[in-house]
């Protein structure tokens, strides 16, 4: 549910109507599908924006990139709606577009209380990239939401998600290193780090 998850993700929001009208998990499956194409398309205009050599051979790589199947198919994650946005996002700074990025990061903070992390990542990258006039104002479009998530995450969530459990992180480093936290707490954080 919206408010008793470990995790804040406002994006289920906009599950309600389609599962109202067609209460199946299906439906939901069906939804984290269409994101996972949203991406795939993202990453299209990305490549072709980078000047790949082919709109077919980088359609063929991506679709043959084994987690793209695997993430459409997996259980509902809201996660998953954070990969289309972050590559919008990516778009629209390429193509110096602020309302791209704008739109893209309010969807990007909806998807989970650690996006404004992802948001700030690409900002030193956009600053370098974009000196322009146009270049400089989507940075700054960028930078607004990246902050204003941050002010969410402390003071609007409060800890409604778990992103506060690893905020102190000295803290994480001190209990780690006293043994009374393992550094993997579990199992299948170890599985994937470290796969079998």
């Amino acid at each position: 549910t919206l408010l008793e998850s470990m995790h804040l993700s406002l994006v289920r929001v906009l599950w309600i109507p389609p599962y109202w009208l067609n209460p199946r998990i299906e439906t939901l499956v069906t939804l984290q599908s269409l994101s996972v194409v949203a991406a795939v398309l993202g990453a299209m205009r990305l490549a072709r924006i980078n000047g790949a050599p082919s709109t077919r051979l980088c359609l063929v790589v991506i679709l043959l990139f084994p987690l793209s199947p695997i993430l459409a198919a997996t259980d509902v994650r809201p996660l998953i709606f954070l990969f289309p946005s972050v590559i919008w996002v990516m778009v629209g700074l390429r193509e110096r577009r602020p309302i791209w990025v704008a739109a893209a990061s309010l969807l990007t903070l909806c998807a989970r209380e650690e996006a404004p992390i992802v948001l700030a990542a690409l900002l030193p990258w956009t600053l370098w990239q974009h000196r322009d006039r146009k270049g400089v104002q989507t940075s700054l479009v960028l930078a607004a939401f990246a902050g204003t998530g941050f002010l969410c995450m402390k003071y609007g969530w409060s800890g409604s998600g778990n992103i506060q459990t690893t905020m102190d992180h000295s803290a994480v480093i001190e209990s780690i290193r006293s043994g009374e936290r393992p550094v993997f707490r579990w199992d299948q954080e170890w599985r994937f780090v470290l796969p079998v």
